[in-house]
């Protein structure tokens, strides 16, 4: 029955992740007229985190029954627990007061970004390796990091309002989509296996 439950729910709060991101990204369009730290943003943010720390266990405790998913993997596993977690505190405290806490989102950022970068790298060869969930889920993350490298990297060089900026601004957005129907169809691939036990973890 636990196994069963944690399979349940971390299927849906993986799915819920990715539908987060992607209304994320439908509230950062410029067209759409919302600023980037609107409140409503930075709770749907925190609310993302919260979930995905739910999903991210659901997934780690299926996917560590294969001998293939490997101790290197596990360390992406916590490397994407490690950003969540802060993730949860620091974005609900910028929904609630954006002064008191930006210098927090500042200084949490470029630890995000290689806590995210590496972490989603690592867990999502873990799943291809497994083999059990979906692939196409995995290679959308794969995918998803590189378009959000660049719009760092772009977003952190060029002046704002600039051409670079703005290319900056969508490859987010991009980055952000790609990665959110990553989560949605692994969700649904763990939903899929929801009712299989959870065994210990077996590792090569």
């Amino acid at each position: 029955m636990w196994s069963s439950n944690i399979l349940r729910w971390g299927a849906i709060a993986t799915m819920l992740t990715g539908g987060f991101l992607i209304l994320i990204d439908v509230f950062s369009i410029p067209s759409f007229g919302f600023p980037e730290q609107y409140w409503v943003t930075n709770l749907l943010e925190s609310a993302r985190f919260a979930v995905a720390l739910v999903g991210l266990v659901g997934l780690y405790l299926y996917l560590r029954r294969s001998s293939r998913f490997g101790r290197l993997r596990t360390v992406g596993f916590y490397m994407l627990i490690a950003a969540s977690v802060p993730g949860v505190i620091i974005y609900l405290g910028l929904a609630l007061n954006e002064g008191v806490w930006k210098q927090w989102s500042n200084a949490f950022g470029p630890i995000y970004v290689f806590l995210t970068v590496v972490g989603a790298e690592l867990f999502a060869v873990a799943i291809l390796r497994a083999g059990s969930l979906p692939r196409v889920g995995a290679w959308l993350w794969i995918v998803a990091i590189p378009i959000f490298l660049f719009a760092v990297v772009a977003s952190t060089a060029a002046p704002g309002g600039s051409s670079l900026s703005n290319w900056a601004n969508w490859a987010f957005i991009v980055a952000g989509t790609v990665f959110g129907l990553g989560w949605i169809i692994l969700g649904y691939g763990l939903w899929l296996h929801r009712d299989e036990p959870v065994q210990p973890a077996t590792v090569r």
